[in-house]
């Protein structure tokens, strides 16, 4: 019987040692390209965490459990843009917050953004009642079906200048897209 207590507590505070050990990202481009080397998912949390109850509910509920911390740990790269009322973030940060807040349409909190390592959209899901088990269901149901897409230079650059611009639609209501992205790719092709 003692072995058994003693294995219980010993799983019990590894489990609260990798809550303690999870760390969040407020800088998305380092989000990004942590998860192209280690090939895992962004999970991007956008919240107003000491004001929005819902945030801090599924903080509260999930994100904060050692459930959601060992699942994390080997499968996501964790991001915050989070817009607080009472701390404070760097001009910086808050800069990028809005714009990435405002490139993925995100209209309440919490919005979590499953991503891949372009920065595109695999999930989108808010808060879940029910606990860390079932959130982490929920999240391996979403990003079963993903597969990741794979851009030529070409087209990255093509993104990059729509955001750039901020037209959605440059090139990509045009007949001659492919045409155009086929020409770019062999110029690229020929001054690497």
């Amino acid at each position: 019987m003692r072995k058994l207590i003693a294995i219980v507590a010993l799983t019990c505070l590894t489990a609260i040692s990798y809550a303690a050990d999870l760390t969040w990202s407020d800088n998305y481009a380092d989000s990004l390209s942590k998860a192209s080397s280690e090939n895992k998912l962004v999970f991007a949390d956008f919240t107003g965490s000491d004001w929005c109850p819902w945030c801090i509910k599924l903080d509260k509920e999930v994100l904060s459990t050692p459930e959601f911390a060992v699942y994390a740990k080997d499968n996501l790269i964790l991001f915050k843009a989070d817009f607080p009322r009472n701390k404070t973030l760097s001009e910086e940060v808050k800069d990028q917050n809005v714009r990435l807040m405002d490139k993925y349409g995100v209209m309440g909190f919490p919005t979590i953004l499953i991503l891949d390592k372009e920065g595109e959209i695999v999930a989108t899901m808010g808060y879940e009642q029910g606990g860390p088990i079932p959130y982490i269901a929920s999240i391996k149901k979403a990003i079963a079906g993903y597969k990741p897409v794979y851009k030529t230079k070409t087209q990255r650059s093509l993104d990059e200048l729509r955001e750039m611009t901020g037209d959605s639609q440059l090139a990509a209501d045009k007949s001659d897209a492919p045409d155009t992205i086929g020409y770019f790719d062999s110029m690229f092709k020929n001054h690497n």
